[in-house]
């Protein structure tokens, strides 16, 4: 609350608070994966990069067969005719003309 109210100037309790943030914050030591107690900012900062790495490896490179079990679930909202109809190339001329029929501040039903 007083952080607040005196905001972050260059005060003495800005400092402290600061300086209490950043020792909370600081990893002395980690356990590895092979349960020993890594110590060193070195060993620490290494640990951290190959578990994040390995965290963010993609197992899976092929997702085909993945997709299509999680896509076979999902309900067809949409017939065949009515995707065809979606999937038709835009042309702006029949855009423009649906635009110019339009009322003024009004949206189409």
């Amino acid at each position: 609350m007083k952080w607040l109210g005196e905001g972050e100037f260059n005060t003495k309790f800005f400092h402290k608070t600061m300086i209490k943030h950043r020792q909370h914050n600081i990893i002395f030591s980690i356990k590895s994966r092979d349960n020993q107690w890594l110590l060193q900012h070195k060993e620490i900062e290494e640990e951290l990069v190959s578990h994040f790495k390995d965290m963010l490896v993609e197992s899976i490179v092929n997702r085909k067969g993945s997709i299509q079990r999680i896509t076979s679930r999902i309900p067809h909202l949409v017939n065949p005719d009515e995707n065809e109809g979606l999937m038709r190339e835009i042309c702006f001329s029949k855009v423009e003309e649906v635009v110019m029929v339009m009322l003024p501040n009004k949206a189409l039903d």
